[in-house]
């Protein structure tokens, strides 16, 4: 028989979600939501976003939201 052509999975079979929120109490909790949105974005660009890249098998990490 023909090699399978087509991939295993499709891309979306293999997505990842999360979010990223200000903890109730937190001293983010009491900001102007516009400075929270910014905030939490900042962390998912510089902090998590690269600290996944990292990780063998990631292929991206897309984000979404937030205040830029």
């Amino acid at each position: 028989m023909y090699p399978e052509l087509a991939p295993m999975t499709t891309g979306l079979g293999e997505v990842f979600m999360y979010a990223v929120e200000v903890e109730p109490g937190s001293a983010l909790a009491g900001q102007p939501e516009e400075s929270r949105l910014l905030a939490l974005r900042t962390v998912q660009d510089y902090t998590i976003r690269p600290q996944l890249k990292k990780i063998p098998g990631i292929a991206d990490v897309d984000s979404g939201g937030g205040f830029k």
